[in-house]
């Protein structure tokens, strides 16, 4: 094995043992938050939350992401990881006017909300 592929491995090995040693924390900090976000909600974020529901227990992701130059659209897709009840994912569009202002959200990807 050469020098270049042994140095990636060792790379990808202490990288892959920091994400396994970091799932305490972030368990601990949704336990105590009940979220997590990542990034800001004009551009790409990431949020994952803790549901805790009667008939629902679980983690969610959601994910948003500019979508397309003009009209100003955000695509938010939220994924559900349960162990107690039935997950129901989602995608939707959230497009803004001219003045700045949201426009009703459609389900769904924006590609397809666009086209119509």
């Amino acid at each position: 094995m050469n020098s270049w592929a042994r140095r990636l491995a060792y790379i990808f090995v202490i990288v892959a043992w920091l994400l396994v040693i970091s799932m305490p924390f972030v368990a601990f900090t949704l336990a105590a938050r009940n979220q997590i976000e990542l990034g800001s909600s004009e551009q790409f974020y990431v949020r994952l939350f803790l549901i805790q529901e009667d008939n629902a227990e679980g983690i969610g992701l959601e994910t948003a992401r500019p979508y397309g130059i003009e009209p100003s659209c955000i695509e938010t897709n939220v994924r559900y990881f349960m162990w107690v009840g039935e997950p129901e994912n989602v995608m939707f569009c959230q497009c803004r006017d001219s003045n700045g202002s949201y426009l009703s959200a459609t389900q769904g990807s924006c590609r397809g909300s666009l086209e119509r």
